[in-house]
């Protein structure tokens, strides 16, 4: 599922009901970064694999993707960086919120 700066809760509640289900978020910014999360679940696992550019642009994407995923009930969410080829201090920070504001 694409959806853009939209964030990626639409679609996410269908998802959860498929232990194997995936579902993609794309965005891109004004200054040209690329980011893409695309989610797994597995079980009592959701990961989240997450591709391009991570940054002040598209941190929120990251945040709000793994938001969407802890509020379907996940309680063990992996983020998965092997194919980010870009992250700055602001993508960093997002990483750490995204995991440590549901604690």
């Amino acid at each position: 599922m694409d959806v853009g700066r939209q964030g990626p809760s639409r679609g996410r509640q269908a998802a959860g009901n498929d232990p194997a289900a995936e579902v993609d978020d794309e965005g891109s910014s004004s200054e040209g970064s690329e980011f893409k999360a695309v989610v797994r679940f597995n079980g009592t696992v959701a990961m989240v694999a997450v591709a391009g550019e991570l940054d002040p642009a598209t941190g929120p994407l990251l945040v709000a993707s793994v938001d969407a995923v802890v509020r379907l009930g996940q309680r063990h969410v992996v983020v998965d960086l092997d194919e980010v080829d870009f992250m700055d201090g602001a993508g960093l920070k997002a990483l750490e919120f995204s995991l440590t504001a549901q604690l």
